[in-house]
């Protein structure tokens, strides 16, 4: 694997590893797929795997990046399409780029409806 200023650069062969691990570790977990398993199913050596990713561990870091990757491409790719005048501001802004929402667990801002704007129970605030 080579790397470049925006991250490792994969051979055809590491791509096709890191395509079979991430399958594997999807359906079944990453602590339940061992190298033997990751190789075998890539159709490679495990000298090839770890020539390729050094270790599991490093192989489970380039899964994660991976996804990581393709949801933020799907956040934003939400965000930019988003029409709503007052959600689209929101998503647009500064602080949303940041990453200051992060802790929001993908929650979603919307018009309170009549019966969420006061006490579900009397005496209660």
């Amino acid at each position: 694997m080579t790397t470049t200023g925006e991250g490792p650069r994969l051979t055809p062969g590491a791509r096709r590893i890191l395509e079979v691990a991430s399958a594997l570790f999807y359906r079944h977990g990453i602590h339940a797929i061992g190298v033997d398993t990751i190789a075998a199913e890539s159709g490679v050596t495990k000298r090839t795997l770890y020539d390729r990713f050094g270790s599991k561990d490093e192989l489970v870091a380039a899964y994660l990046r991976a996804r990581d990757e393709r949801w933020r491409a799907r956040v934003v790719a939400a965000v930019e399409a988003e029409t709503d005048p007052v959600h689209g501001r929101w998503a647009r802004s500064p602080c949303w780029r940041a990453g200051s929402t992060t802790g929001a667990g993908g929650a979603r801002l919307s018009t309170p409806s009549p019966s969420s704007t006061g006490p579900t129970t009397p005496g209660v605030p």
